[in-house]
């Protein structure tokens, strides 16, 4: 999302599980008074008194360990505080609005990860997009996991189909979303 916002040569997006915030969806496991403690102890840059309480969770928490540790890795940061700082970056609300491709998002309707709500949050911020087709998909698919495991299969034919809609249809403005929710 935010390269296609600013390469006008992009004339095609597949998003598939979008993050509108990544912040959001590493505290969504997080109660409402910690979540805000989080932001304004990030915000204020306590870095020691984050590292602690983040540190006490992923004590306790196998999955938050394995998160927060790959979290840094793959940002390149080397520690609790800075990969959350890190995860305030990562939001596509700022450029959403620059991009003026077709833009196809998917989502899966239970994804464990991606809160489906962004995936809604996602389509309503493309207001200059040529045209936005979204896609979520249920369990009845076997595709309502994150990234659709399970049927990556009907994830890979939408994608062809959308793409395949778009050379039959050049110019036109919105494809409907019901249209690819077959």
């Amino acid at each position: 999302m935010r390269a296609a916002a600013k390469e006008p040569r992009v004339s095609r997006v597949v998003c598939d599980d979008i993050l509108v915030d990544f912040f959001a969806v590493c505290m969504a496991q997080q109660s409402a008074t910690r979540r805000l403690a989080l932001r304004v102890l990030l915000m204020a840059r306590a870095s020691l008194v984050v590292n602690a309480m983040v540190g006490a969770v992923m004590r306790h928490t196998l999955v938050a360990e394995w998160g927060v540790k790959q979290g840094m890795h793959v940002t390149g940061t080397s520690s609790p505080y800075e990969f959350l700082r890190e995860t305030m970056r990562y939001e596509t609300s700022s450029v959403s609005g620059d991009l003026t491709q077709d833009v196809l998002l998917m989502a899966g309707a239970q994804d464990h990860y991606v809160p489906v709500h962004q995936f809604a949050q996602q389509i309503n911020l493309l207001t200059n997009a040529r045209s936005v087709t979204g896609r979520l998909f249920t369990r009845s698919e076997q595709a309502h996991n994150h990234v659709q495991v399970g049927n990556l299969r009907l994830s890979l034919d939408i994608i062809l189909r959308w793409l395949e809609s778009l050379d039959s249809h050049p110019g036109n403005k919105v494809l409907a979303v019901r249209e690819m929710a077959r």
